[in-house]
């Protein structure tokens, strides 16, 4: 799965819509639509909007299938 496409799983998987994600942002209407249609959003984009869908994300070492930490959303990075 290309990244832009992991935008719009996480939205529809939290049974919202592009609109009340940017809105639980705090950004423009349009902005997680956006973001969705470019070929590489950032993974700080797609952490915060992950986030406010409820999920978390992490990376994971191919070989051992280990977690190797979660990205920390820049939004909640913000708020400390």
């Amino acid at each position: 799965m290309q990244v832009n496409e992991v935008i719009d799983r996480l939205v529809k998987g939290a049974g919202t819509n592009h609109h009340a994600a940017a809105a639980a942002l705090g950004r423009s209407r349009e902005y997680v639509r956006n973001a969705a249609a470019r070929p590489s959003p950032s993974l700080a984009t797609v952490a915060d909007v992950a986030d406010v869908c409820g999920v978390d994300v992490v990376l994971v070492d191919r070989e051992t299938g280990a977690a190797l930490g979660t990205v920390t959303p820049p939004r909640r990075e913000a708020d400390d």
